[in-house]
């Protein structure tokens, strides 16, 4: 009785928090039953990935079929998924995939019903799940199915041109698909008739954020900005009413494709389609200008008629402080481990024999944690009072400040301090080239005084804590697992310089500050100091400390006795792993983060 009251509870929750149904956005104007542009007419929309690094938590808003999804893909901070369109075949056809998708268990499954599945099965399946859910009541009419049969199933070039999208559309990569889902299933993807060009249309849009409470993350207005579709000189005004609901790193994105492209595609030629051109905008960059002049169309006109494929318009923001707070000033708090992102019980488990190895094995060296991967490594030192510990904060972004230096010194990295104690930078993965930064501000005899030592080493010359891996079972896919870890929620964002502030050098951030990552990194904060705090946390480090200080191991040899990680672990694997499989880790861990905290966060 108690679980089904849990259960209703938690339901009663999700409804009150997650849109009830899709966005709803009144528009009375125009519109047009075309269907000219419904299968996607660009061909490398990745030319484009730039644009979308860093995205803020929010809204995708764009136009067209297929494009509003391969921008939710690319933006890792998009929540919600808005698609308008002034053509209402582009617009039912959105409402029907977003049906199918709904129904669909995974990737393979929606293949299935996108281009094999009958009528009959459209509509029992779409039965079971109730046709007042989502745009399900899609499926209720056969049209829809005679509609889906002649626009899509018999469109060859339809399904040709999305294989050649790649895995950065859903259709191609089941985890590209995954995230598409992941918003379908919680309502938050809208298909509307609408015209941006439209000011009542932007209006009543505006409304329904501030009712769901929601910024825009991207507005991509594709091509609508050229005059046959908005009308001439519309586009600063439709970007002025969009930065109302804009955060200062929100994107608005232009494209325009080369008039020669066009006619390829329509006769197949797909390796001469490669034309198109991406101009992208923040909002605090838009903000900052006079006027938006910028933004006319024969100011655009003048920017697009630059070869560059891609081009980003952005102000450097004023760097803030990390400030990231002690763990000792927090309270211990236990999290219910239904919100743990991934591995975070096993993580916890983990660093606390990593600690106990580091602690038997170097008992004369000072233990200095590098930020931001190993700040929850550092955390847990704390709660276990080690002695003799430090957290440094250096990043591929700050390592070339002018301010390193003293910064280094002020925490103990110098040749005067390195003749007295040798350090021992502890890090996570793979080949240490924080630590080889560091050790460019000593002379050349102190070097070897700064050792390196990793969760996940592959570099025979720098050990690895085998212990750090004896919770996980034999044969786990270590590069998987080092990644899900590098990749927990953060309270602050990657330093980038440093700052004389009371007298002490601390790091600072050029990046916009993600609320979300730091209400979450708070609350496991929070949890690993209730888990090291407890005696039976406390016993079992005395335990593995005094049993790693008597292992027949000796860390210098955990590189060579791990010969088969580091082959596995080979410079071209990690680079398609960063290509490719961090790409996937990174969505998991911020649509799990993003999720429960929606949960865990009171509404005011």
């Amino acid at each position: 009785m108690y679980r089904s009251l849990l259960l209703l509870a938690f339901c009663g929750l999700l409804g009150d928090l997650a849109w009830a149904r899709p966005l709803p956005i009144a528009y009375s104007g125009p519109s047009v039953q075309s269907g000219r542009f419904l299968i996607p007419n660009e061909l490398s929309p990745t030319d484009g990935t730039s644009l979308f690094n860093n995205c803020p938590e929010g809204a995708v808003l764009a136009v067209g079929s297929e494009r509003a999804y391969i921008d939710f893909v690319m933006c890792e901070g998009a929540t919600h998924l808005i698609m308008v369109d002034f053509d209402e075949v582009v617009v039912r056809y959105n409402k029907i995939n977003l049906a199918l998708i709904r129904l669909a268990k995974d990737l393979e499954d929606y293949t299935h019903l996108r281009y094999h599945a009958s009528p009959t099965e459209w509509q029992e399946r779409a039965g079971k799940i109730g046709f007042d859910v989502g745009y399900v009541s899609e499926l209720k009419d056969a049209q829809s199915f005679e509609f889906w049969n002649s626009k899509v199933r018999e469109q060859n070039k339809f399904q040709a041109t999305i294989e050649k999208l790649g895995p950065v559309h859903y259709a191609n990569d089941p985890k590209s698909f995954a995230r598409v889902k992941g918003a379908v299933d919680l309502d938050r993807a809208t298909a509307v008739v609408g015209n941006v060009a439209d000011a009542s249309f932007r209006a009543n849009m505006h409304s329904a954020l501030q009712n769901a409470q929601t910024k825009i993350s991207v507005a991509d207005l594709s091509s609508a900005w050229l005059p046959h579709y908005t009308g001439e000189n519309s586009t600063p005004q439709i970007a002025s009413d969009l930065l109302a609901d804009m955060l200062p790193e929100s994107r608005f994105i232009l494209t325009r494709g080369k008039g020669a492209s066009r006619k390829y595609v329509l006769f197949g030629e797909w390796n001469n389609y490669s034309y198109y051109r991406y101009r992208g905008f923040t909002a605090r960059y838009l903000l900052a200008q006079n006027d938006l002049s910028q933004l006319s169309t024969a100011n655009l006109t003048q920017n697009f008629s630059d070869s560059a494929r891609a081009q980003f318009f952005d102000l450097q923001p004023d760097p803030k402080l990390i400030n990231r707070p002690p763990i000792e000033t927090l309270t211990a708090q236990p999290m219910n481990p239904a919100y743990y992102p991934p591995y975070w019980a096993q993580f916890k488990i983990s660093m606390l024999h990593a600690l106990a190895e580091a602690v038997a094995v170097y008992p004369n060296n000072r233990l200095i944690f590098l930020a931001r991967d190993a700040e929850y490594l550092y955390d847990l030192a704390k709660v276990l009072e080690i002695p003799n510990i430090g957290l440094l904060n250096v990043s591929r972004d700050s390592r070339h400040s002018s301010n390193l230096a003293a910064y280094l010194k002020q925490e103990g990295i110098d040749n005067s301090a390195l003749a007295n104690q040798e350090v021992v930078a502890v890090d996570s993965a793979f080949l240490g080239s924080i630590v080889d930064e560091i050790r460019k501000f000593v002379s050349p005899e102190t070097k070897s005084r700064i050792r390196a030592h990793l969760l996940c080493s592959r570099s025979p010359e720098i050990p690895m804590s085998l212990a750090f891996w004896e919770n996980f079972p034999a044969g786990v896919n270590r590069e998987d697992i080092i990644l899900a870890f590098q990749e927990l929620p953060h309270f602050g964002r990657r330093s980038t310089d440093y700052a004389l502030v009371d007298g002490r050098w601390e790091p600072i951030s050029a990046y916009t500050p993600d609320p979300v990552a730091q209400r979450f990194a708070l609350r496991l904060m929070q949890d690993l100091k209730a888990f090291g705090e407890s005696a039976e946390a406390r016993e079992t480090f005395a335990s593995l400390v005094e049993h790693y200080a008597n292992s027949s191991l000796p860390m210098g040899e955990a590189a060579k006795a791990n010969d088969s990680l580091t082959s596995r672990l080979a410079f071209r694997l990690w680079r398609r792993a960063l290509g490719l499989k961090s790409r996937y880790l990174i969505h998991t861990t911020q649509n799990h983060m993003r999720a429960c905290d929606m949960l865990l966060t009171p509404r005011h």
